[in-house]
């Protein structure tokens, strides 16, 4: 799923490749998917033939690509991927855009996903709204005064998971980020916020912030994959794939569990739940 980390490198590399190329094919729901969403009351063909991209970027989690009066939302489960070789495409998709060049955009979903083409700015509406108000590790405005400000307006008696994962109370971070920052700082997802102490609040903005650089840095986490279909350089310590190999630090086993509408991953020994 794309996160903050993702979407700050998945936007550079669409802004390096794709602007200011005419589109010159569209294709839309190749392969149905009920839970990839576009916006129908918007003909893509229409909108997008013979237009350039003029722009990239991302509000936190979501990356867009801007034409002159449109754009093109594409969020959560979303696998954006460019080509240039027709050869190499593949046979499932939801979106295709052929460029005048030859060269391909193509986004897929796997579980859900949308791609949304507005004919209008979304800047009203939520997202896009919390992400103007509440800041990320990306910006320099994300100091610790302001996340320790954030968490005591928090309830005490939220999780720390709940605290940083859910609410957009710092927008692009979600569960697979998390992971790895509560294992590096030594906190257990489910522990209150009653039972952090400031120094621990410390260390884990401190965590935080060198891991969320060093996933842009290294182009996302290598669960994740990039427009050129290669897997990030980050490699993730705590996720489905390497929790059976046990803790890399005291070599015992890393607990799985079902919280919060996903699954947290946590060694009891390194990470104990706080009473």
């Amino acid at each position: 799923m794309i996160e903050l980390p993702e979407a700050i490198v998945l936007a550079k590399q669409l802004k390096e490749n794709v602007l200011n190329k005419k589109i010159v094919k569209i294709i839309t729901k190749e392969s149905p998917h009920r839970f990839a969403f576009f916006n129908d009351e918007v003909d893509y063909e229409k909108e997008l033939v013979g237009k350039q991209f003029i722009d990239a970027y991302n509000h936190a989690g979501i990356v867009e690509l801007k034409l002159d009066e449109s754009f093109l939302t594409l969020r959560d489960g979303t696998n954006i991927r460019y080509y240039k070789d027709k050869s190499l495409l593949p046979k499932k998709h939801q979106l295709l855009i052929e460029f005048e060049d030859e060269s391909y955009l193509v986004v897929s979903v796997q579980m859900y996903g949308e791609i949304n083409l507005s004919l209008e700015s979304r800047e009203h509406e939520f997202y896009y709204q919390i992400c103007k108000l509440n800041s990320n590790p990306s910006h320099d405005d994300f100091t610790f005064e302001y996340f320790s400000n954030m968490l005591a307006n928090c309830d005490d008696k939220l999780s720390i998971k709940a605290a940083l994962a859910t609410e957009q109370r710092i927008p692009g971070i979600g569960n697979g980020v998390l992971q790895d920052i509560l294992f590096k700082a030594r906190i257990n997802p489910k522990t209150k916020l009653s039972l952090i102490n400031q120094d621990q609040r410390k260390e884990l903005y401190n965590v935080m912030m060198e891991l969320i650089a060093k996933m842009i840095e290294l182009g996302g986490r290598n669960t994740e994959k990039d427009i050129f279909n290669d897997a990030g350089g980050y490699e993730v310590i705590l996720s489905s794939k390497t929790y059976k190999n046990g803790c890399p630090i005291c070599k015992g086993e890393i607990t799985k569990q079902a919280y919060l509408g996903g699954s947290v991953y946590f060694c009891e020994n390194e990470q104990p739940l706080l009473k």
